[in-house]
């Protein structure tokens, strides 16, 4: 992927002080308030060797990361995060297990089309919570996104919303908007991933739009 990722224009102020108002909610109620870092930080962990046995799976986008028990910021635990783009770069993903449980149309008022959308907003993590990404599924390509594979595309544009929203090959509440993402400088994911913080698991595209409440015991518990 290009570094556009990082760079893209940020929401209209209404927009942002609406989900930052979210945010800041969220976080006290969860105890998250105070500084957000940009990786996660966990334990020494088990050592190099035994981080290598936790998963065959070769880390790359479009995987799951599953937090594991010595993973110990708050903002990551239990999480389950989609990978979205992996490079020399660094990577970015977002957390799937975090619902707001609130409809983006109360959150975005001013896009009157979102009025009788049943859409909600996720926190996708602690970095840049005014930044909005979108996962979709479509049976036919969604300009302005990025491929993810199979069906799914990723866009980081409102207005994509309303592409999906009224395309013909979208699949009905395959859907999901998020607050902000976690993101890893070069070599930070794999230290972490290799002190065992993280599983890195295939990702079942339907395992996004599921509710997601149990996800993280259920891939815990998988082989």
């Amino acid at each position: 992927m290009k570094k556009r990722y990082f760079n893209s224009a940020c929401p209209a102020p209404r927009v942002v002080y609406g989900v930052l108002l979210i945010l800041i909610v969220m976080f006290f109620s969860l105890g998250l308030a105070g500084s957000t870092p940009l990786y996660a930080s966990i334990d020494k962990g088990p050592g190099l060797n035994a981080a290598r046995s936790i998963s065959s799976v070769p880390l790359e986008r479009g995987r799951f990361l599953v937090a594991r028990g010595i993973m110990k910021d708050a903002h990551f635990n239990k999480t389950v995060i989609y990978l979205i783009d992996y490079n020399p770069l660094g990577a970015i993903g977002v957390i799937i297990n975090r619902p707001l449980k609130l409809k983006l149309s109360k959150v975005l008022p001013e896009y009157k089309w979102l009025k009788k959308s049943e859409l909600t907003l996720s926190w996708g993590g602690p970095v840049e919570n005014r930044r909005l990404t979108l996962l979709a599924l479509s049976e036919t390509p969604l300009p302005g996104t990025e491929h993810m594979g199979g069906k799914l595309y990723a866009g980081w544009d409102v207005m994509l919303l309303r592409n999906f929203l009224s395309n013909s090959g979208a699949e009905s509440n395959k859907v999901r908007a998020f607050a902000g993402f976690a993101g890893w400088a070069p070599g930070q994911l794999e230290s972490e991933v290799a002190r065992g913080g993280w599983r890195v698991m295939e990702a079942p595209h339907a395992d996004i739009f599921r509710d997601t409440k149990d996800l993280w015991f259920e891939l815990m518990g998988r082989p």
